[in-house]
């Protein structure tokens, strides 16, 4: 008793500790906004050159992309990046010719979800080196295409990229967009943040009352508030670029480094089985309809994840073969 009691509380703790780091991004957030908002803004509304008109400028377009920044750190938190479906596992196993564990008619046989298995029987590229299907060990389940197991989720997440403390949630197939465009709106705020800001930033640097840290000084909170979102904004723009690069060649994090930066693969030509046209790429990530690629909502994007399309050239690579 004393051993399960101690569990709970070790799952209780663990579970409260993972909410600290999407805390501290809050206050990430938070803190340059109050900055620029309530010191910088309030110093170019009353300033004569460039004009009240530029701050308010700088005000609409600060709180758009802040809100667009939240809307879509909220969205990347509390989505369910996707999980194994029910039915796909029940027709996976009815296709490698195993009995589904609750029995009963086969799925497979029945009307209502002949569309399913036409969808995502026949579908599945990856194989193990026995060229039998995927099957996660610990989920006891079939693991479809680009699906992995989350050891801090303990559960099999589909097209997982990665799991990111930050929002404390697994990036994958349902949220991986709203996880981008949180990243992509948090660098766009930091620049434009930098941009509109260096005017006060270089009248602050030869501030006399710059040092003044004790009781900071409108002209420390501006200089120390540039540097912070210049050098973050640098760093940030590495990983976002990165994560450019992985939507528009179809790959995720773990997809790149098992695969296409394996020790088994250098030397060889490997062809990526997902990496279809750039604009074909970026329309499975993030829908396709344009005018909504920037926006964090799912409409306008459709797949159950556990089912994509090979490229042409991964299909000629195989028949060749």
């Amino acid at each position: 008793m004393a051993d399960e009691n101690t569990l709970e509380y070790n799952d209780f703790l663990f579970r409260v500790l993972n909410f600290i780091p999407p805390m501290v991004v809050t206050g990430i957030i938070g803190w340059p906004y109050y900055v620029y908002v309530f010191v910088n803004c309030k110093i170019i509304l009353e300033d004569h050159a460039p004009g009240p008109a530029f701050g308010i400028m700088c005000l609409v377009v600060h709180h758009i992309l802040i809100f667009l920044l939240l809307w879509s750190f909220a969205m990347s938190i509390t989505v369910d990046p996707g999980r194994v479906p029910e039915w796909y596992a029940h027709l996976e196993m009815e296709r490698q010719g195993m009995k589904a564990p609750d029995g009963g008619q086969r799925l497979i046989d029945q009307p209502e979800h002949q569309l399913l298995a036409d969808d995502a029987q026949g579908g599945s590229v990856e194989k193990k080196l026995d060229n039998t299907g995927r099957w996660c060990r610990k989920c006891v389940k079939v693991k479809p295409d680009r699906c992995h197991h989350c050891r801090v989720c303990q559960r099999c997440v589909l097209k997982m990229d990665h799991h990111c403390p930050w929002i404390n949630n697994c990036v994958g197939y349902y949220n991986y967009k709203f996880f981008y465009l949180f990243i992509t709106y948090a660098l766009l705020t930091l620049f434009w943040v930098s941009a509109t800001s260096f005017l006060n930033f270089l009248r602050s640097v030869s501030s006399s009352d710059v040092f003044d840290i004790g009781a900071p000084s409108d002209s420390f909170l501006i200089v120390f508030c540039w540097l912070y979102c210049t050098l973050f904004g640098v760093a940030l723009g590495g990983f976002v670029t990165f994560h450019t690069y992985l939507l528009v060649q179809n790959y995720t994090t773990i997809e790149l480094v098992e695969k296409k930066q394996s020790p088994a693969n250098k030397g060889k030509s490997y062809v990526h089985p997902w990496d279809r046209t750039p604009r074909q790429n970026v329309e499975e990530a993030l829908g396709k309809i344009p005018i909504l690629w920037m926006i964090p909502t799912r409409i306008g994007m459709s797949g159950n994840g556990v089912r994509f399309i090979a490229s042409e050239e991964y299909k000629n690579t195989i028949s060749t073969q």
